[in-house]
Order: C-alpha cells, then sequence, then structure tokens
C-alpha cells in the first residue's frame, strides 16, 4: 500500500512500473498534484474494479497496480469530511494495515470484518457522542 502526500508528484511516470504487482496507491491531494497523470495514462490502463478502486494494467506488460478515487484524496469519497468522523475512517485503515501486516491475507480486495469495523466504530461512539445513545452490538 502507498500513501502519497508530497504534493509536489510524489509518483511519477517511471515510478509507477516499480511498485509492487497489485499494490494499491491512495494520496491525499488531487490527482494533478502527486501523480503523473500524463505518463500514467500513456503507458497503464484503467479498468473500474469498485465505484472507487482502478486498476492500472501496463499495456506493455503483466504489471497491474490498483488506484483509490482516480488518484483524489481518499476523503474526497466523502465529500472531503472532516472533523470526528475521519478519525472512524483512519482507525479502520490503520486496524487494515494491522492485520495486512501481518500477512497471510489473500491477494484480492478485502474489507475489515463486521466484528472489527462495528468495534472501531463503538470506541468511536463512545469518544465522539457527548452523551447520545451508542449502540451496543451483539
Amino acid at each position: 500500500m502507498v500513501f502519497s502526500a508530497t504534493g509536489r508528484k510524489g509518483l511519477k511516470e517511471e515510478d509507477f512500473p516499480k511498485l509492487k504487482k497489485g499494490a494499491f496507491v491512495a494520496t491525499v491531494t488531487s490527482a494533478d498534484d502527486e501523480l503523473d497523470v500524463d505518463g500514467l495514462v500513456s503507458i497503464y490502463q484503467a479498468q473500474p474494479v469498485t465505484d472507487h478502486v482502478d486498476q492500472y494494467s501496463s499495456r506493455e506488460s503483466n504489471h497491474y497496480f490498483y488506484l483509490m478515487n482516480q488518484g483524489n484524496a481518499v476523503n474526497f469519497i466523502h465529500q472531503a469530511v472532516v472533523g470526528p468522523y475521519i478519525y472512524l475512517v483512519q482507525g479502520e485503515l490503520l486496524r487494515a494495515f494491522q492485520l495486512a501486516a501481518r500477512g497471510g491475507l489473500p491477494n484480492t480486495l478485502l474489507e475489515l470484518p463486521k466484528e472489527e469495523r462495528q468495534r472501531i466504530a463503538t470506541l468511536w461512539m463512545d469518544k465522539f457522542n457527548e452523551g447520545y445513545y451508542s449502540p451496543t452490538y451483539e
């Protein structure tokens, strides 16, 4: 997984083929700021996988990687929501990284198990609900 947050072309044309095959790339700025978009489309072809993930396959080799939110900031998926909600998203990302770092996962698109998401949501509600109703999960 590659998170690019430089704001100044963190990935250039010559960098894309160096990505590990099947890597996921996400940015926290706009695609034009973070990626050499012209270089990317000159050597890769995009194929949608989900609403927010595209597979980029090389026109010359069997190399491919996944680009999240068309290279734009992943928090733009939710209209750049900020505030406490971002901690919920970051909590899920961090837990996903923990699980991925342990290894042994299949090489496919995965999501956190329901129980993990519920645990993170409960922790978030306990921290940010300010006395409002907090659901309990069975």
